[in-house]
């Protein structure tokens, strides 16, 4: 029987970033996936600034961005050719994490990277080509049987704790008994996948084009690699779209001399919402927890976040930082801000699919005075963060931790690569560091046991061993009202405090939230 600390079912981007966070601390990853290979049926394209700087953490982040590329617009036309722009979105600036907000890339590339990540921790081992079949688990901890999906033969996985990444329709949720809710049905629409045979440029390559004839997309895939989806109508059949009815599709922009021809699924979008995303010691992750419209590019990225958010979690658990009540707030944490992030995407893609002509005169109407007046387009759902593991009635709870560029002597870089990754108490006030040098020698072991790390920072001149050098985090602590904030290793601000007494205040609540079953069975 093989053992380990986390079974992990599924290898698709989620699981990898799961796999390399947990390999990377040193804990022993067993990873199952029933396909042959990685980036079996790619279907992400976009990375925001967080899952960006994530990359960055798991040491991909070099590697992605060599096939990466910077996507500057996300605009909405009438037609692909000569269309009337009826939406524009600009999305070429720098994010609050450091760096540029959106990145389109090619999916088999980007998990090439990450697993290469995986393959580097001795501790962490895939299997593909094994398919989850059974699971149980008692109160130390979670039995799987996996089976070779060539010969069938099966055995068993011993872990402390599972997590299925394995897609909307696997195994792990089904196996647990764990409802969902099903949201918005999408249209159906057919994929094309192409890589470019010769370097190609079009007058608009990355948006919607809201023809009534046939509405669709059209996205560069990082340097090399492109996307165009067709909308089906309800009396078309996916079987009627051959390998020739797609280089019909595709001829306005190129034939086989242009593009090699990748894929052609048909998929439907689709939204789910799982009840809970744990029982017991099994954890749901990315789309086997929720499934959303992809007009936001936020369906990966929200995975990834739950991957980080579990990461942390269990690495506080095994170090004996933290009891299994950090555990309890993993469904809390992400289940809203994913939420909000699905109604984003149906609020955006909805416009998008209509195919009712009364329906399109008035969409255009509305989109054109919105073009032209933005005050008259609805305000975007806002990601409300994760508040479920977070300072009770802060503010600033659940809002990203900034990164700019800072100096520590002659090293200067961007935050993460100068002062480290974990849990960062952040502060511009010598009385809240003096504070944290003076706490009790037993809430001191606690935060050491978390390992969280102090850093003081300051503007040019300053006395603090960290220089603001553009000044971004001390425009931030005026916004936040606050001189001290404790940021997650998921990016995310616990809390915010003020002088010497908040910040000690704000330490001993953090403290709390680690031992929360301790003090409750005290």
């Amino acid at each position: 029987m093989e053992i380990c600390d986390v079974a992990v079912v599924g290898y698709g981007p989620v699981a990898q970033v799961l796999s390399a966070l947990l390999g990377q601390s040193g804990y022993n990853v067993a990873a199952f996936e029933k396909q042959p290979g990685i980036a079996c049926s790619p279907r992400a394209i976009h990375i925001d600034d967080e899952i960006m700087r994530l990359m960055e953490k798991i040491g991909a982040g070099a590697e992605i961005r060599e096939g990466a590329v910077c996507w500057d617009t996300y605009d909405t036309r009438t037609a692909a050719f000569g269309g009337e722009l009826l939406r524009h979105f600009d999305w070429s600036g720098i994010g609050r994490h450091g760096w540029r907000e959106h990145w389109s890339f090619y999916q088999p590339r980007l998990e090439a990277a990450v697993d290469r990540r995986v393959r580097d921790c001795s501790s962490a081992t895939v299997h593909f080509g094994t398919e989850a079949v059974a699971l149980e688990q008692d109160a130390d901890g979670v039995t799987l049987t996996v089976a070779d999906s060539a010969t069938g033969e099966r055995r068993t996985v011993r872990a402390r704790h599972l997590v299925g990444a394995d897609g909307a329709d696997g195994f792990v949720r089904e196996a647990l008994g764990i409802a969902v809710t099903r949201g918005s049905g999408g249209p159906r629409r057919l994929v094309l996948d192409v890589e470019e045979r010769h370097p190609m440029s079009f007058a608009f390559e990355n948006g919607h084009f809201l023809d009534p004839e046939r509405p669709g997309c059209l996205f560069r895939l990082g340097a090399a690699h492109r996307r165009f989806e067709f909308q089906l109508f309800d009396h078309e059949a996916a079987e009627d779209f051959t390998e020739e009815r797609a280089w019909e599709l595709l001829s306005p922009w190129g034939g086989p001399d242009d593009f090699t021809l990748l894929r052609r699924p048909v998929i439907t979008f689709r939204e789910l919402m799982a009840e809970t995303w744990q029982a017991g010691r099994c954890f749901l992750a990315g789309d086997a927890a929720h499934a959303m419209w992809p007009f936001a590019g936020q369906g990966m990225c929200s995975g990834m976040r739950d991957a980080a958010a579990l990461a942390w979690r269990l690495d506080l658990l095994y170090r004996g930082a933290a009891d299994a009540s950090v555990l309890d707030t993993y469904t809390a944490d992400r289940k809203d801000d994913v939420q909000s992030c699905t109604d984003q995407a149906r609020q955006v893609g909805e416009p998008c699919i209509v195919l009712d002509p009364e329906q399109i005169e008035r969409r255009n109407a509305t989109m054109r005075a919105q073009l032209a007046d933005p005050a008259l387009r609805p305000a975007p759902a806002q990601r409300p963060g994760p508040r479920a593991f977070a300072r009770g009635g802060d503010p600033a709870a659940g809002r990203p931790g900034i990164q700019a560029d800072v100096r520590a002597g002659s090293r200067q870089g961007m935050f993460d690569e100068v002062v480290g990754h974990g849990f960062v108490l952040l502060t511009s006030s010598a009385e809240a560091v003096a504070a944290v040098s003076s706490l009790a020698p037993e809430l001191r072991a606690v935060l050491d046991a978390a390992g969280v790390t102090v850093a003081h920072v300051g503007p040019e001149g300053s006395p603090a061993p960290l220089t603001d050098v553009t000044g971004a985090y001390g425009d931030w602590l005026a916004e936040l009202g606050a001189d001290c904030v404790l940021i997650r290793p998921d990016f995310a601000v616990y809390g915010s405090a003020t002088g010497g007494p908040g910040s000690r205040e704000l330490l001993t609540d953090f403290a709390g939230s680690l031992t929360a079953r301790r003090l409750a069975q005290a």
